[in-house]
């Protein structure tokens, strides 16, 4: 009887695994049978042939859909979408282990809607434990507009005339585009914002506290830029043109998608002049110094082309493949005439300086999600090449007569390879670890070198003396781990980062030998949850600020003889420890924030003014002083359905003072920015803006605020396929003066430039193809 049982009982296991085993997946696919496009976010039914219901599923962005374990049997599908005749699939039978069916075609419905009134509207900008993400195509944006202008509508950021954006009066902004770093898209962050169209833009995170997962290297905020994809097949794209005084630029781009593949490509060219004037005058402290009035005038003519192509493939819903190239050449030259009166001499110089500047980036990625969205693997890297060729030819002329001349010849090379492996476990509750190794592998040389013209023999003549070339390989190993831990009302974020550097230099005659250094850098965020609108937090991070390469640099620019421009190579890294306290108000359409921050650096780098003799200043870096910001930012919005507003204001006060206690110099420094547009219907936008900044404080002394406001009109025609827009910079203020003030020990010196201010531009947008949609993710690689 024993026997007997037992093998009854080992028959019901066998029988038991082998349907265990034979349970099997069941996918699909939902298309409009009329276009043949995948249908998102449709409701999806597992049912028998009893008509009983077995399990649900909502169709991905591709249109696809899983049942996972479907035992054998007799089966049918059920599909229903609004604005959609519901459809049910003809009866399949499971036997395998992967069944594939047919595509589910779903026709348009013939029934009207009711008339539904809409009575509220959802704020295209959330907010999160660091910062606030920005919903881009939730709005109209202008035609002409760039990312750098779109920047300037969100809380937390100002955008300088320049383009450069600035968070909580920092420009340490580290800026990522689809998950690339900015300088793998352009040679500078201004430039790689001005190549990117506001209306290819989905979505923008703004991170005022950079978690461990992002880079040490003094990043003060990170931008996150992610631009759209079409998630139907087909053919899409835009183009956009922009006439201005001093400013032209073309652009169009176009993008390709068959079922899992996404091929995008872009190109632009555009072309731009400016005039910049200045006056410097020096007075020497010295008994018989010499006194210096340099009257400067420079012309700037540039042109670009950029362009890319990038690619995605999705074998499936869990997987991203991408990869990219981008070229960015930038032709630019300026003509300057320098006139220099000293009380014991006076010669004039023209200056002749055409310069060629390009970049080359490759960038790939692989990520992989786990069944049930809990877990992430991500495997990424990037390569770029940046090159620059400057040429110079320099006459001086004294008493009208010509008694020197020189040529130059610049050369640059910056070489980067970096990879980087990270993942991520979702343990639920939204509570989740993440952990990341890095390396980044760098090359970078500088060669300078002279011709002085020879007048008795009437030729040009290598300078020896003066030529020098400058390289070096570094490398930076890095690994962090952040983990949140989410308890009722508290989130905690809490993390650490590891930092390993290698850094010889070399120069022509000799190499310097820094000493590696290692960092171990915390970060820690606590936020509490003190009711539905209100909530408040804590942050500590600490930071390091590698010298740039400009820093470091010692090639000396020669082009103006009385004022020498040069790097440092002996400059060591910087360590900021930063504390902030924030409260967040979030209702509706209203948004406010509030962070009173401190940010503490020790061996801080500034840009120093170094008097030598006969009347020669230098202007190099140096770590000078110990440097304390203690600063408040208030950051709102009100988006309503016609009317939106914005205003973000920072007031921080500085000090420059030795480790010893002796304060250099101090002062308040004040930023504010404010955007309001109004739409009185639905194709038709006003808008205006305003930055305000008071003077700026610096190591040596001070240099006075900038001002600037815009108005601009934009509508929006052909149901949408059409947009046009005017625009006005500074229409009363068509100068700019900027005065900037040194009191050295040895030394006083005071330079007023002027800037051509007014601007005006129109532009129009064309949109070619289908709708965006959201884009397949891609992490972002944390780089430079």
């Amino acid at each position: 009887m024993i026997k007997r049982s037992l093998v009854l009982l080992l028959l019901a296991i066998i029988s038991i695994g082998q349907n265990a085993l034979a349970q099997s997946r069941v996918s699909g696919a939902v298309v409009d049978s009329a276009t043949r496009w995948q249908l998102p976010f449709v409701t999806v039914r597992l049912v028998d042939k009893d008509q009983k219901h077995l399990q649900n599923s909502v169709s991905d962005s591709l249109g696809r859909f899983y049942f996972e374990e479907v035992p054998p049997g007799i089966y049918r599908i059920h599909c229903r979408m609004t604005g959609y005749v519901p459809k049910v699939s003809e009866h399949f039978t499971v036997k395998d282990s992967i069944i594939e069916l047919p595509p589910c075609l779903m026709a348009r419905s013939g029934q009207t809607l009711a008339e539904v009134t809409v009575t509220a509207q959802g704020s295209p900008i959330s907010t999160r434990i660091d910062g606030f993400v920005y919903h881009a195509d939730q709005e109209i944006q202008e035609a002409g507009e760039t990312a750098a202008d779109l920047l300037r509508k969100l809380p937390g950021v100002q955008v300088d005339p320049n383009g450069t954006p600035h968070m909580r009066g920092s420009n340490r902004i580290k800026v990522f585009i689809d998950g690339k770093p900015s300088m793998t898209y352009a040679t500078s962050v201004t430039e790689a914002l001005r190549q990117i169209p506001a209306d290819n833009i989905k979505t923008v995170e703004i991170i005022t506290h950079p978690s461990a997962r992002y880079d040490a290297e003094g990043a003060d905020g990170v931008i996150n830029i992610f631009t759209k994809t079409p998630v139907e097949d087909g053919v899409s794209g835009t183009v956009n043109g922009t006439l201005a005084n001093r400013f032209n630029e073309l652009t169009g781009a176009i993008t390709w998608r068959k079922r899992q593949l996404v091929l995008g490509l872009d190109i632009g060219h555009s072309a731009s002049d400016n005039v910049t004037t200045s006056v410097l005058e020096r007075t020497d402290h010295s008994v018989d110094g010499d006194g210096l009035r340099q009257q400067k005038e420079i012309n700037n003519e540039s042109e670009n082309l950029f362009g890319g192509i990038n690619v995605i493939y999705l074998p499936d819903t869990l997987t991203t493949l991408n990869a990219g190239y981008r070229y960015s050449g930038d032709r630019f030259g300026a003509k300057s005439t320098l006139n220099n009166l000293m009380e014991s001499d006076a010669f004039t110089r023209t200056i002749d300086n055409p310069a060629f500047r390009y970049l080359h980036g490759i960038n790939w990625g692989w990520l992989r999600r786990s069944r049930d969205g809990s877990a992430e693997y991500n495997i990424m890297g990037y390569w770029f090449y940046q090159g620059q060729r400057n040429r110079y030819l320099l006459d001086q002329y004294r008493q009208q007569q010509k008694n020197y001349s020189e040529k130059n010849l610049n050369l640059l090379g910056n070489r980067e390879f970096s990879f980087q492996a990270d993942g991520r476990k979702d343990f639920g509750n939204d509570s989740e670890l993440e952990l990341g190794l890095k390396g980044a592998f760098r090359r970078f040389f500088n060669e300078n070198l002279f011709d002085v013209f020879d007048f008795n023999r009437s030729v040009y003549l290598p300078d020896s003396l003066r030529a020098d070339r400058f390289w070096f390989n570094w490398m930076i190993a890095a690994a962090y781990a952040t983990y949140t831990l989410n308890l009722d009302s508290w989130k905690i974020k809490i993390g650490g980062r590891y930092e390993y550097t290698h850094w010889p230099l070399h120069f022509r005659d000799t190499s310097l030998n820094i000493p590696d250094y290692q960092n171990f850098l915390p970060n820690l965020i606590i936020s509490k949850t003190i009711s539905t609108d209100h909530n408040m937090g804590a942050g500590y991070t600490r930071k390091l600020l590698r010298p740039y390469i400009n820093y470091l640099n010692p090639v000396v620019n020669y082009i103006d003889s009385l004022n020498l421009e040069y790097g440092n190579p002996n400059l060591k890294p910087a360590i900021t420890n930063s504390y902030e306290l924030t409260y967040t108000f979030r209702k509706s359409a209203w948004l406010l924030n509030v962070a009173l921050f401190y940010n503490q650096t020790g061996n801080s780098i500034e840009p120093v003014r170094v008097a030598q003799p006969d009347g020669i200043v230098a202007n190099t870096y140096a770590n000078v002083a110990d440097h304390d910001v203690l600063g408040v930012s208030i950051d709102a919005s009100l988006r309503l359905k016609r009317f939106t507003f914005i205003l973000t204001n920072t007031t921080r006060h500085l000090e420059f003072g030795s480790q010893n206690g002796y304060l250099f110099r101090n002062g308040f420094i004040i930023n504010q920015g404010v955007d309001a547009s109004f739409k009185p219907n639905a194709s038709l936008t006003i808008r205006a803006y305003a930055n305000l900044n008071s003077r700026t404080v610096n190591f040596q002394g001070y240099a006075t605020g900038v001002q600037s406001y815009t108005l601009s009109v934009s509508k929006e025609l052909l149901d949408g396929k059409l947009n046009l827009s005017a625009r006005c910079d500074n229409l009363f203020t068509p100068y700019r003066y900027v005065t900037e003030v040194t009191a050295a020990e040895t030394f006083d010196q005071h330079v007023e430039s002027r800037y051509i201010n007014r601007f005006f531009r129109v532009a129009l947008r064309w949109k070619l193809g289908k709708k965006e949609v959201e884009r397949p993710e891609i992490r972002e690689i944390d780089g430079y």
